[in-house]
């Protein structure tokens, strides 16, 4: 903490902000807020840079719970979900099918091994000889 009792930052931000010695003047400066080098500067300082920056701050940390569930929101896209929940369930329906056709050949094959002919099994064909 500085003798005026500020961080290092708003003291910073403070002295860039005085007004120059009236031998120097830059017309470049003519956009920026000029304040004294005293403790009247100082408060003007503070009530017109600091404290609305202060406010803002603070609004957005109350609200960030609430700005944080809109961006979610909005980020989450329903229609996009609901077409790749159909495209899953799909694609779920494709492979059971596929394991059932593979566990039934695999099952042709070892009954084919050991010389079975028929099978009441459903889904399992008897073998031609």
């Amino acid at each position: 903490m500085t003798p005026w009792g500020l961080d290092e930052g708003t003291r910073a931000r403070w002295e860039e902000q005085i007004a120059p010695e009236p031998e120097y003047t830059d017309e470049n400066d003519d956009d920026m807020e000029s304040y004294t080098a005293d403790a009247p500067g100082l408060a003007q300082y503070l009530e017109q840079s600091v404290l609305p920056f202060c406010a803002r701050k603070l609004k957005y940390a109350e609200n960030r719970s609430v700005i944080r569930t809109q961006a979610l929101g909005e980020a989450l896209n329903l229609e996009k979900i609901e077409q790749l929940s159909r495209y899953e369930v799909h694609l779920d329906r494709k492979l059971e099918r596929m394991l059932a056709m593979l566990l039934r050949y695999q099952n042709e094959g070892r009954l084919r091994r050991i010389g079975y002919k028929n099978s009441s099994s459903p889904g399992v064909r008897p073998l031609l000889d």
